[in-house]
């Protein structure tokens, strides 16, 4: 019984959390899987396009056309993966650094301002709670 209240939790928490805390997020340039594609070059750049296909969890063939809307924008730009010719690496560019930068900025800004309202203790307790969820749901990312 316990597994079903987890289920209606997790569906009724995560409406809630958008709603509160990205849902009037000012719009961006560019889209949400964009702007992961973007973060994740720049944690992680160099790396093939398949690779960054499933860290956003889009199809090979939608990555292509991501990926060339981001090298249109001037955000990222193609390499050749060192060990193999054939692929394709993507890597992010300093216009699409510093765009991202900016984007990550004010959206911190938004959410800090969001999570004004809780207590200092309120947020270490929050915090404790998120890296506790994550770390059990890296069990289940381990078993996929």
């Amino acid at each position: 019984m316990s597994r079903r209240l987890l289920i209606e939790n997790y569906i009724t928490f995560l409406p809630i959390l958008y709603k509160i805390m990205f849902k009037d997020f000012p719009n961006c340039r560019v889209t949400k899987l964009q702007m992961k594609l973007l973060y994740y070059l720049k944690i992680e750049g160099g790396k093939p396009m398949n690779y960054y296909a499933k860290k956003i969890m889009v199809s090979k063939p939608n990555m292509s056309v991501l990926a060339e809307k981001m090298i249109d924008e001037g955000f990222v730009e193609k390499g050749i993966f060192e060990s193999d010719k054939r692929v394709t690496t993507l890597n992010l560019t300093k216009k699409g650094g510093d765009f991202l930068d900016e984007e990550m900025s004010k959206f911190t800004n938004h959410l800090l301002g969001k999570l004004s309202v809780f207590t200092d203790k309120e947020i270490e307790r929050l915090n404790e709670m998120i890296e506790e969820i994550k770390d059990m749901f890296s069990k289940v990312e381990g078993n996929n």
